[in-house]
């Protein structure tokens, strides 16, 4: 199981989903994120106050969205695809940018690709 970037918490797992992906384009060996060894980037994103008033209107406590990248040998992330909405169009659109400037350490030669899922929670008081 991949692990979950869990805003405002800790990585922890999740359910997983299947992609809905299916481009040439995200050809690649796929990895885990933990196999990554991470350099620079935001993973801690958060939906912004319109969206998180939306939430809490709607009584849903949590909302989780995924992605796909790639990364070339240098560690730059070539390719990001959304590969489950959120259904908070504004935060899967903050997720897929900081995706695209995430950093990691060289890898080998060979591309490789893997799928991370973001949470957010929102704590109801009652």
């Amino acid at each position: 199981m991949d692990p979950v970037f869990h805003v405002g918490a800790t990585v922890e797992g999740f359910e997983r989903v299947p992609p809905v992906y299916s481009e040439a384009a995200m050809q690649g060996i796929t990895v885990p994120p933990t196999s990554l060894r991470w350099a620079e980037g935001h993973v801690y994103i958060s939906p912004d106050d319109d969206e998180k008033q939306k939430l809490g209107r709607s009584q849903q406590r949590a909302v989780m969205a995924g992605v796909r990248y790639c990364l070339d040998a240098t560690g730059q992330v070539t390719d990001v695809k959304l590969t489950r909405e959120s259904g908070l169009p504004g935060w899967d659109a903050k997720i897929v940018a900081a995706v695209e400037q995430w950093r990691f350490q060289p890898i080998a030669s060979t591309r490789v690709c893997a799928n991370t899922e973001f949470i957010y929670e929102q704590h109801i008081r009652e």
